[in-house]
């Protein structure tokens, strides 16, 4: 797959995206994945010129397109959308589920606040209740 020929970093921006949907505000992917990297302890360069930069390269191959000019982008087609988000680990996702809603719950407009729910119930549909717990706390 062309998909798979990516390199990781960018892999791991698309992936975060996917999750999103088909159509995301750029910023808000490359916050989400500067966390996600940031975890993951990788000799990635996370600074945000540098995720950007990510971004705009998987738009010249191809993957997504800038669709105006307040920073969204969607992908190119649906199944690339499905293609990056079967990448995803299933042991991966509550920890994703659970960065994106964190991030979504920063945003004060009620779309976002609805958002950050959905992912939040989704990350604790895969968790244990000792982890429940001490998210809560």
């Amino acid at each position: 797959l062309k998909v798979r020929r990516l390199d990781t970093k960018t892999q791991e921006i698309l992936k975060v995206a996917s999750l999103l949907g088909y159509r995301f505000k750029g910023e808000l992917v490359l916050k989400i994945a500067m966390n996600v990297l940031k975890s993951k302890n990788e000799a990635f360069d996370t600074t945000m010129p540098a995720l950007e930069a990510q971004l705009k390269d998987a738009a010249n191959a191809a993957f997504l397109s800038e669709i105006d000019c307040d920073g969204y982008y969607q992908f190119s087609h649906d199944k690339l959308q499905g293609a990056f988000r079967s990448l995803i680990n299933a042991t991966d996702l509550p920890k994703l589920h659970l960065v994106i809603g964190s991030e979504l719950v920063s945003n004060s407009d009620e779309i976002s606040m609805y958002h950050a729910a959905v992912h939040l119930n989704r990350s604790t549909l895969h968790m244990s209740d000792s982890t429940l717990e001490h998210v809560a706390l």
